[in-house]
């Protein structure tokens, strides 16, 4: 689970771009160590930010998986900020 901003006040941020990502896109994240493991993008979902499922964004890691956490849809501002949550569900294809 990696969470991360899209953007912040100085502009584009870490997660920038991670909402276009689509079913089947690959992610490549370098390990402590160095080596590089990738995972494949199975979906992408969008959630108001109050009615975010936690058993379906946090539960099922019976399996290797990647889960992408980022804001999304209109800016509200506030606390708030983004209205929604995008999250990114991804599997292990390349330890």
């Amino acid at each position: 689970l990696v969470v991360g901003n899209a953007a912040d006040r100085r502009g584009r941020a870490v997660f920038r771009g991670v909402a276009d990502l689509s079913a089947g896109s690959r992610i490549a994240v370098t390990r402590r160590d160095g080596r590089v493991t990738v995972f494949q993008v199975t979906g992408v979902r969008t959630y108001p930010k109050q009615r975010l499922p936690p058993d379906e964004v946090y539960g099922d890691f019976t399996e290797p998986g990647l889960r992408l956490i980022t804001c999304g849809g209109p800016w509200v501002g506030g606390r708030t900020g983004y209205a929604d949550s995008v999250v990114v569900f991804a599997t292990l294809i390349d330890p």
